[in-house]
């Protein structure tokens, strides 16, 4: 019975292992695009509409999904969120857009994901 626990741990070290490299990664970017956004003679590199609570939101949402193995469905709700916040930004959408056609396509999304999620 030792042994098979001793099996056990080793498989789950690699993926507990790939989710601390993945959001270390997520913070090694965040840290880069903030530093180029900070550097005046790279600040062109680094987009205005990149900056802002859209985006906080949309790297919360993928954080979450790193962190949950992308389990939950809360993940998909913050980035759906911080995408409808940030299209005013591509001049794709303006507000009444977003809430007659955003928000009803976003709960369509998230009603398919439930549906076709594989718990």
């Amino acid at each position: 019975m030792a042994q098979l626990h001793t099996i056990r741990e080793r498989q789950e070290v690699p993926a507990s292992r790939a989710a601390s490299i993945a959001k270390g990664a997520l913070f090694l970017v965040i840290g880069l695009a903030v530093l180029l956004h900070q550097i005046p003679e790279t600040r062109y590199l680094m987009p205005d509409w990149l900056f802002g609570v859209h985006s906080l939101l949309i790297l919360i949402g993928i954080y979450k999904g790193i962190k949950s193995n992308f389990s939950s469905i809360s993940w998909l709700v913050l980035i759906i969120i911080g995408t409808m916040i940030g299209a005013h930004h591509f001049e794709i959408a303006n507000a009444n857009t977003i809430f007659l056609y955003g928000i009803p396509m976003g709960l369509i999304a998230l009603g398919l994901f439930i549906i076709f999620n594989k718990r």
